[in-house]
């Protein structure tokens, strides 16, 4: 069975087809919106969906990696005093995961029909660096930040799912995002605004240098 088909510019499991938010998540289905008023002029989106990390990490051709990810969660994180090393492990671990064939020709497909890219794109390569680029967004769920931010709230990040929106890059000079909430205080009164130079790798990042 294919890990994915496209319904609707998003990728979805084939198994699996429920609405998009729940499949997808909010900042992809918001994306809808300027899609159907703006037209061609809306960016194109594709979707990784929650659930495909799960499905490549169970399969075959990743057991050793899915073992290894298994005793980091369920033996060296929770035994650890601390566990900043043992998330780097984790993150390296998703590094080493294989893209089985039919997820490869999925996700290409998505992004040939979602007008991404076009046929014949993406090979060799352009598909590695694209994996692990894909792979780096699943791996971002351990980040310190994101770990601390689970555990104060109850949460276990191994059961946090990424779903990955995937559209071209604009080559900007800054990069902001806009709170409509204060996240420091939930203010609804309050709008906070972070810019900073470059693509924003650095805003969630520790590298808090191109601030601005």
């Amino acid at each position: 069975m294919p890990l994915g088909r496209r319904v609707s510019s998003l990728m979805v499991l084939e198994s699996q087809i429920v609405c998009q938010r729940t499949r997808s998540g909010m900042m992809a289905e918001d994306q809808s919106y300027p899609a159907s008023r703006l037209g061609p002029c809306a960016p194109r989106s594709a979707v990784v969906p929650f659930g495909v990390f799960e499905k490549v990490m169970s399969h075959a051709d990743n057991k050793g990696v899915a073992d290894e990810y298994k005793r980091l969660v369920d033996k060296e994180l929770h035994a650890a005093g601390d566990p900043l090393k043992v998330l780097e492990k984790l993150k390296r671990c998703i590094k080493d995961l294989k893209a089985p064939s039919d997820m490869v020709a999925a996700v290409k497909q998505a992004l040939v029909d979602s007008d991404i890219i076009q046929p014949g794109q993406l090979e060799g390569g352009d598909w590695d660096d694209a994996f692990l680029a894909l792979k780096g967004v699943w791996a971002s769920k351990w980040n310190d930040r994101a770990y601390y931010s689970c555990k104060k709230a109850n949460i276990g990040v191994e059961f946090v799912q990424m779903a990955v929106l995937v559209q071209r890059l604009v080559e900007a000079e800054y990069a902001f995002v806009i709170h409509t909430v204060n996240p420091s205080n939930d203010d609804k009164d309050y709008m906070y605004a972070e810019v900073v130079v470059g693509l924003g790798e650095t805003r969630p990042g520790k590298d808090r240098k191109s601030v601005v």
